[in-house]
């Protein structure tokens, strides 16, 4: 179990609680939108897909 807060850009934190049997935390930057230059340490959200798709 993981509890924290989180800078939503509102007045006060949000308060986050996840529970889970396994949690990977991996450290990259994942887009949330379709870019030709994304690199090799950056993924794509779940559900982004290109253009072409």
């Amino acid at each position: 179990m993981l509890a924290f807060e989180a800078d939503a850009g509102g007045r006060e934190p949000v308060s986050c609680l996840i529970a889970a049997g396994r949690l990977d935390i991996v450290r990259e930057t994942v887009l949330r939108y379709w870019r030709e230059d994304a690199g090799p340490d950056q993924r794509f959200a779940p559900w982004v897909r290109s253009p072409a798709q």
